[in-house]
């Protein structure tokens, strides 16, 4: 399972597809900081560059984005049950 999203950020020169960068969601709940399903680290897929001398800031990102979709202790659990399965038992 994959998650995809489109971001629009301030433009930095440096950065490129294939990094990962970690974002932080807040949440709607007052017992959470961060939203679980969507923080955390995120690969860049492709950036829109776009330069505007009239705006601030003059240069902005366009990033896709794509995360696993699953929680890091949930594909444990999968390759637990998998193992299980194949071993039958």
């Amino acid at each position: 399972m994959q998650q995809s999203m489109s971001i629009t950020v301030r433009g930095h020169e440096k950065r490129k597809p294939g990094e990962l960068i970690e974002i932080f969601w807040p949440s709607k709940w007052v017992d959470e900081h961060y939203n679980k399903g969507l923080h955390g680290k995120f690969l860049i897929k492709s950036i829109t560059h776009s330069f505007n001398p009239k705006s601030t800031p003059f240069y902005i990102q366009k990033l896709i984005l794509v995360k696993n979709g699953l929680e890091e202790n949930s594909s444990i659990d999968i390759l637990d049950a998998v193992n299980k399965n194949l071993v039958g038992g």
